[in-house]
């Protein structure tokens, strides 16, 4: 196999095929580890240098797994030694994976704050992502109507999926039989 371009697209393909599949058929149509081999074998040994989207991928197989998140943290700091540019959804699955593994609101804003620190703005994916982590019970009410305040504030257009994940939220964290006069505020 000769381009690294070519090789990058390869490694992209074969990551993306361990990750999606289980969520539909509870399988993966690559092997995991078959293909983080891969990724290392083409990278260490070969000289390729993976893209951010391959990095994505890799970062997302190791935390899926959390047996595998101190590697996904490693690979994270190797990133900027590479001189590999970070995008918004390397930081949100770090800002949604790490605060469900810790049960804690307090990891998705370490990750927003180098994520800024990073000159990466927050986009409706960063909002989608803190609106689920409400929904999952880590944050406020409070919260969730600062987020949108500062989301309409800055621009950012809601989508289908921002909408469901901030409704999700009103629902989750507001009183008993409240969260349509809650909802309402937004809408």
């Amino acid at each position: 196999i000769t381009g690294e371009p070519y090789v990058t697209n390869m490694l992209n393909v074969l990551m993306m095929q361990t990750r999606y599949q289980k969520r539909r058929r509870n399988f993966y149509l690559r092997d995991r580890k078959t293909c983080i081999g891969y990724f290392h074998e083409y990278v260490d040994n070969k000289g390729v240098k993976p893209d951010t989207v391959t990095c994505h991928l890799l970062m997302a197989n190791y935390l899926d797994d959390t047996d595998t998140v101190y590697k996904a943290l490693e690979f994270f700091e190797h990133m900027a030694v590479a001189r590999i540019p970070y995008d918004e959804k390397i930081f949100n699955q770090f800002i949604v994976k790490l605060s469900l593994l810790n049960n804690s609101i307090d990891s998705a804003y370490e990750y927003l704050y180098k994520m800024q620190l990073a000159g990466i703005t927050k986009k409706v994916l960063t909002y989608e992502s803190l609106f689920f982590l409400h929904a999952k019970g880590l944050g406020t009410l409070e919260d969730i109507e600062h987020l949108w305040k500062e989301m309409k504030s800055k621009a950012v257009e809601p989508r289908i999926e921002t909408y469901n994940s901030m409704i999700s939220g009103v629902i989750k964290l507001a009183p008993p039989g409240e969260a349509r006069v809650y909802a309402e505020k937004y809408f």
